[in-house]
């Protein structure tokens, strides 16, 4: 039975047998934070823009220094084998002091979400690739751009960035194109989701899961009563609405709006197709420790003890939750992979 917030030991550390390393802009607090800590929460999801940190602390005394928004968390996880794992790096949003019993609350995330990704701009791009637009986009906000080959090379003859973010433009064009869109660690991340692979084509190293011990797992299957998608664009040159289809015409799924361009279209049709079939399998589970090597797009490996019903899934990590509270636990989401 899992514990009340209230009924939290403060020094959970020392409790579970936890150990972390944190530093904040470069000075390592791993002691004072160890001594005091009430929980640390670590979110790491594909399809969001950025991973989010929480942690919260004791600090009755106040001997810890809240920690200025903007400043550089630096965060280490404990492995099985007792090894610390670098989570990486974690800008504040927030940081909070709170009484009467005197604790410290601080969120965080992977990426440092400048002023100019959220700058408004009016840009063109005209006979071109989808690579060579990210590397546009990413250069002039101080990012690596990190592209799949695939996506990379697709041509675009024109996409119009009219009184939109950069921000914005790289969350529609995840959609667009059912891809991983991210800033992370100073990284513009653009890659094809639910493939299992890296933007370079590598394959990522599964997760193993083992029935004994786990926590709350389930499995869901659910079928989708859509046959295929369809989208419309406008055909200015023909002056006609037309139509882009994938599957049967049987019950098509309809994406609302017209498309500019037929390119855009079917980008579109052909994304939210992939999204219905790797929907129709869904899987959680926690874990009994921290897993901290488990990333999102990772194939998951059953062992042989597990239902055929499970190890008969190809599935894929969307979201991974790492916590420590009273325990530590990993938990994990997944669903199919793309065919």
């Amino acid at each position: 039975q899992r514990k009340s917030r209230s009924s939290i030991p403060r020094h959970v550390a020392t409790q579970f047998n936890i150990m972390i390393k944190l530093t904040v802009n470069g000075t390592d607090i791993t002691k004072v934070v160890l001594d005091n800590l009430i929980s640390i929460t670590v979110t790491d999801e594909r399809d969001g823009d950025v991973d989010q940190l929480h942690i919260e602390i004791a600090n009755p005394n106040l001997e810890i220094a809240l920690p200025a928004p903007k400043a550089k968390l630096n965060l280490w996880l404990q492995d099985d084998a007792g090894e610390l794992v670098d989570m990486g790096i974690y800008h504040v949003d927030t940081s909070e002091l709170s009484g009467p019993d005197l604790r410290i609350n601080i969120t965080a995330r992977s990426a440092d979400i400048t002023d100019s990704l959220r700058v408004r701009r009016e840009v063109s791009y005209k006979d071109t690739t989808l690579g060579d637009m990210l590397k546009q986009i990413a250069s002039r906000n101080a990012l690596d751009a990190v592209i799949g080959i695939t996506l990379g090379a697709i041509a675009i003859d024109h996409f119009d960035q009219a009184g939109e973010s950069d921000l914005s433009v790289i969350e529609r064009l995840g959609k667009l194109y059912d891809a991983v869109a991210a800033v992370k660690a100073g990284r513009l991340l653009f890659k094809e989701a639910g493939t299992g692979k890296t933007a370079s084509g590598k394959s990522l190293d599964p997760v193993m899961l083992e029935l004994t011990g786990s926590e709350n797992w389930r499995l869901r299957l659910e079928a989708t009563s859509y046959t295929g998608v369809t989208g419309f664009w406008n055909d200015k040159f023909g002056a006609k609405r037309k139509e882009v289809s994938v599957g049967t015409d049987v019950n098509p799924l309809n994406i609302g709006g017209t498309f500019r361009s037929e390119w855009q279209c079917k980008n579109a049709v052909d994304a939210r197709w992939k999204q219905l079939q790797r929907a129709q399998s869904f899987f959680s589970i926690t874990l009994p420790s921290l897993n901290p090597y488990a990333v999102p797009d990772a194939p998951l490996q059953f062992s042989t003890n597990w239902p055929q019903e499970i190890k008969s899934q190809d599935l894929i990590i969307t979201r991974i939750v790492h916590r420590i509270n009273d325990g530590k636990h990993t938990s994990i989401e997944a669903e199919l992979k793309t065919s």
